[in-house]
């Protein structure tokens, strides 16, 4: 950790660490407390404190959290979760680059979300598994997950894969 006057700043770790236990908590609103946590680390980062960069595990941290609000008996909170969900997955990209668990963690997101049916559900699955085709993190795992939520996709992707 890096020190201002003998105090230390919190690093990446840190921060990390916080987004995690809220995406792990049963608090209400946990999207909007882990991704504000990831809004001062990069305003921290910013702010010349080295140790605080961003890393794909903060932003898998408030995916996660946003994922694990489907239990709330309030839809706005589900509709805010969804909102910081794509906000933050497209924050990462300025960032670092998404990994197979990122992709898991959205789609998982969306299924618990959105309801099947909705108009945004297949668009938005869809646009993000040509993202993530084009990032090469279309792994095993990302299948099963894709398969859990769309099977329809997820076979017309295999198709592909066959070919």
């Amino acid at each position: 950790m890096e020190e201002h006057s003998g105090i230390p700043y919190p690093d990446g770790y840190s921060y990390t660490t916080v987004i995690n236990c809220f995406a792990r908590s049963i608090v209400d609103r946990k999207a909007k407390k882990a991704r504000q946590i990831l809004d001062k680390m990069i305003q921290s980062y910013a702010a010349g404190n080295t140790a605080a960069k961003p890393q794909i595990y903060a932003f898998n941290g408030v995916l996660s959290a946003s994922a694990h609000t489907h239990h709330t008996r309030f839809p706005e909170e589900r509709l805010e979760a969804f909102t910081i969900l794509v906000s933050t997955f497209l924050l990462l990209r300025e960032w670092t680059e998404p990994n197979d668990s990122t992709y898991i963690l959205f789609f998982q997101a969306c299924e618990r979300l959105l309801p099947k049916g909705h108009r945004l559900y297949e668009q938005v699955i869809e646009t993000v598994v040509y993202s993530c085709v084009r990032d090469g993190q279309m792994s095993a795992k990302v299948m099963h997950a894709l398969h859990n939520i769309a099977p329809d996709l997820a076979q017309q992707f295999e198709k592909i894969d066959a070919k």
